[in-house]
């Protein structure tokens, strides 16, 4: 069986992401095995989402004062334990300035994307995250963030490169939530999220994926550019109690109306027969192929429908 495309990132990328110089995660690599990067066909080693939150963690830790050589054998799951028993200094449920204004915080992020002011941006994404909760940084910032990078990408504001830069220091923030979420063991239910083609269909996935581990449910991030027929495959496989597939909060150019309505075609011929398919948008629904699935066009809908309760953060 075919799986879900994984999603791969140069040492440049990284070394912006992690903050660690690209010469020192070779030189990691090299002298202990801390990272295993695999090679395009040109010999330039690639990075998984994995190996970065691994960087990011063994980054962290030589910061508070460990020796890499000590730490670089452990494997993410120690690595994690070892970070939160003694590096997390607060808990992910808690703000560690109550007192950011959200709506400050969005003015200047809207400003540096308009006028492709990276460092700015990232600078303002970087607070509202240390600030806030896994869940408020998703709903409070993110989710009107993809609304706004939508409306620009309609507007013709931003190039394709801008765009893709834009989408992955976002994807880089949004990472470190989901990897570094303290979720309880005792999970009520398992969910697929994953996305078709399109940058913000992804980021949308993120978000809800952060949104029900928040809810405490067992959930597999498959990624982005999931075929349809993979995750029905998929579904049966883990036998899911649901599917969420962000499919609409990208521009119309990146997939049509008739291509959306396909994909569920697809996916309503190939997924487990119990598993409920919750599908999300951006600011409409449209008609689904399938008893079992269901659109909704904000998350607080969503979570009223499968938990009977409101979204704590709005």
């Amino acid at each position: 069986m075919e799986t879900a495309k994984q999603n791969l990132y140069s040492i440049q990328f990284v070394s912006n992401v992690t903050g660690i110089n690209p010469h020192t995660i070779r030189a990691w690599e090299k002298r202990y095995g801390a990272t295993k990067p695999v090679r395009d066909k040109n010999g330039r080693r690639l990075y998984s989402d994995g190996e970065i939150h691994r960087l990011d963690l063994l980054n962290k830790l030589v910061g508070y004062g460990n020796n890499i050589s000590d730490i670089a054998y452990m494997d993410i799951s120690e690595l994690t334990e070892v970070f939160e028993k003694y590096g997390g200094k607060k808990n992910d449920h808690q703000q560690a300035d109550i007192n950011i204004d959200i709506e400050s915080a969005l003015s200047s992020i809207y400003l540096g994307v308009k006028f492709f002011k990276l460092d700015v941006m990232n600078h303002e994404l970087t607070k509202a995250a240390e600030a806030l909760s896994s869940i408020e940084f998703a709903m409070k910032i993110v989710k009107p963030l993809i609304q706004e990078i939508r409306k620009l990408k309609g507007e013709g504001v931003l190039s394709p490169d801008q765009r893709e830069q834009i989408y992955l220091i976002i994807k880089s923030q949004l990472i470190k939530k989901i990897y570094l979420f303290k979720n309880s063991a005792n999970n009520k239910k398992k969910i697929l999220i994953c996305s078709p083609q399109g940058r913000l269909n992804e980021l949308g996935a993120m978000a809800a994926t952060i949104l029900f581990l928040d809810l405490n449910y067992e959930v597999e991030f498959l990624g982005g550019n999931v075929k349809p027929e993979i995750l029905g495959e998929l579904s049966k496989q883990f036998k899911a109690d649901y599917i969420f597939v962000g499919l609409n909060y990208s521009h119309e150019s990146s997939m049509s109306l008739t291509e959306k309505q396909r994909y569920l075609e697809i996916l309503g011929e190939n997924f487990f027969e119990n598993t409920k398919v919750l599908i999300g948008a951006h600011d409409y629904c449209f008609s689904v192929p399938h008893p079992n699935m269901e659109c909704f066009d904000n998350f607080d809908a969503m979570v009223n429908r499968v938990e009977g309760t409101q979204l704590a953060v709005v």
